[in-house]
């Protein structure tokens, strides 16, 4: 914590230069250890908190709309029932959990408070107070502490609702995050489904509440992101039946319990809900129990994963990274390599696909050099799978540290290159670029399909020359249901730099993007980028 303190003075009073030149200066005094990549990436976060905070007030709903969603009536209205284990909690933290429940714009719920027999007088007169505010308030004083596991299952047990929702004492909600929830749940009903998962976005604040920072935008159901780490997290609620059906919170994954609950409930879902909006603020302490038990959390993530991989006959080894890093048993299938050249045309791609015999299809830029030996495995173990579509890998530039891209994300203007100009030595957003996870669309540049696949959805459309074929390709596939993966460790760079990358994907003048822009689908009209995310795009590439 003292790192991270001096790590965020350096950075408000001179930016990520200075706190580079202090970090070389370190090094270059002798010190023992190099500066520590999580504090650096938790100070840049908190260092951009005053633009989040202008952007979250704007997305954050009006006292009009407030008073409007209080008047909703929705077709299906679930009593929710929102669990918190209590241990000795702070007031100030408790009563502000509380304040932004009662504060909720849909009003069908109950909020069962859990004490795990708190010794401290402060949260036992705090749990009182709050009890005696609303009849929707019910405290349950357990005999014992049986942890978080077994509190939150006590909670879960003597709860009416027929949805849970999971929430920690010391954090908040937006007024409107029930009113979102329900109508996630209406919207499935609606189409004759049963939402069991349901999932918010989030971000952190520091210890006062006054700070927000690090903003959560979560993808859709992404499973393969939900193998790497528990992007669900906050705010999720499950349904009763869901959890009939998989089970509660299992002690033996303390630490990770939410996780192992999130993977069996998704693998049982008949439909897991994305809600894209900040609605958790998560707060932080320097001795929560990820930060002190690290080790502990780790072991039982990866148990669960592993647990998960079994469940749905994909069995793995799970290992730690930045993320838990799955290696898939490879089977032995021919592979056929599709050299991809400067002027090659989706035409001649196309034709090499149909005149291979090959079970895989490995579309390669001719100027990449691997930075992994097994890259091609890495790529392999996923494309064999039932269910995906494409799979690519990470991408840098001549030197190896400067990512060229991860994936293309689809903004309203068009494609972008995810983490493009980033140093590889530098944590990015959310760390996405360090696990695998599911993408929208990945480049031709280094691109593995399995044929069928390819050659059921069409192959690339012949009518674009040399851009945004692949992309089109990518969202065809997507519709018919297969999802495409990204993983890190398929890492290659260019021998020279692929400028005309860039080039082609910002290029609006020529034939491909007009043909592009003319399919309104291939637009993400929801995507909002964040204010600040590349402002400091230049800097990065100074640290070392």
């Amino acid at each position: 914590m003292d790192l991270l303190r001096k790590c965020i003075r350096t950075w408000r009073e001179g930016g990520l230069r200075a706190l580079a030149r202090k970090a070389r200066g370190r090094l270059r005094r002798g010190a023992a250890v190099a500066p520590d990549v999580a504090a650096v990436y938790e100070a840049a976060q908190r260092a951009k908190a005053a633009d989040y905070a202008a952007w979250l007030a704007v997305q954050r709903r009006t006292p009009a709309e407030l008073a409007a969603e209080r008047q909703a009536v929705f077709p299906v209205a679930p009593l929710i029932s929102i669990v918190v284990p209590v241990y000795n909690t702070a007031s100030v933290y408790l009563q502000a959990l509380v304040e932004s429940i009662l504060a909720q714009t849909y009003a069908r719920f109950e909020l069962l408070l859990v004490d795990g027999c708190s010794t401290r007088e402060e949260t036992r007169s705090c749990l009182r107070s709050a009890a005696a505010r609303d009849t929707r308030i019910h405290i349950l004083r357990l005999e014992r502490n049986a942890g978080i596991s077994g509190n939150t299952n006590e909670g879960i047990a003597r709860a009416a609702g027929s949805y849970i929702a999971f929430a920690d004492h010391d954090d908040t909600l937006e007024p409107d995050a029930l009113y979102e929830i329900v109508r996630a749940i209406a919207a499935e009903a609606a189409a004759g489904r049963r939402a069991d998962v349901i999932y918010t976005d989030e971000d952190k604040m520091d210890e006062t509440g006054t700070l927000f920072y690090e903003p959560h935008r979560k993808p859709d159901y992404s499973p393969e992101k939900l193998q790497s780490c528990n992007y669900c997290s906050h705010f999720t609620v499950m349904s009763r039946a869901v959890l009939r059906e998989v089970g509660l919170l299992r002690a033996a994954f303390d630490g990770s319990q939410d996780h192992d609950l999130t993977l069996r409930a998704c693998d049982a879902a008949q439909a897991v809900c994305h809600v894209p909006r900040v609605l958790y603020h998560w707060r932080q302490f320097a001795s929560s129990m990820s930060k002190q038990h690290l080790a502990r959390c780790q072991a039982a993530g990866r148990r669960a994963v592993a647990e998960h991989l079994a469940r749905v006959g994909r069995p793995g080894e799970v290992t730690q990274d930045h993320g838990y890093r799955v290696a898939f048993p490879v089977p032995d299938v021919r592979v056929a390599t599709i050299p991809v050249e400067r002027d090659t045309t989706y035409a001649a791609l196309n034709r090499a696909a149909r005149q291979s015999s090959a079970d895989v299809l490995l579309l390669r830029d001719t100027r990449l050099e691997p930075l992994a030996d097994d890259w091609d495995q890495e790529l392999l173990m996923y494309a064999v799978q039932d269910g995906i579509g494409c799979v690519g890998g990470l991408l840098c530039e001549p030197d190896g540290m400067t990512i060229c891209l991860t994936d293309l994300m689809l903004a309203p203007d068009g494609p972008r290159r995810e983490f493009g100009g980033h140093r590889r030595d530098v944590i990015g957003q959310g760390g996405r670029e360090r696990i695998a996870r599911n993408v929208t669309a990945l480049s031709a540049a280094l691109l593995m399909v399995r044929r069928d696949v390819f050659l059921a959805a069409g192959g690339f459309d012949e009518g674009y020359q040399q851009a945004f074929g692949d992309i089109d390709l990518c969202l065809r596939l997507l519709r018919r249901g297969y999802r495409h993966v990204f993983t890190p460790y398929a890492s290659l760079r260019f021998r020279t730099a692929p400028t005309e990358l860039e080039r082609r994907l910002a290029d609006r003048r020529g034939t491909d993007w007009q043909r592009f822009a003319a399919h309104p689908e291939h637009f993400c009209d929801h995507y909002s980028r964040l204010p600040f995310e590349e402002e400091l795009a230049a800097e990065r590439r100074t640290i070392r």
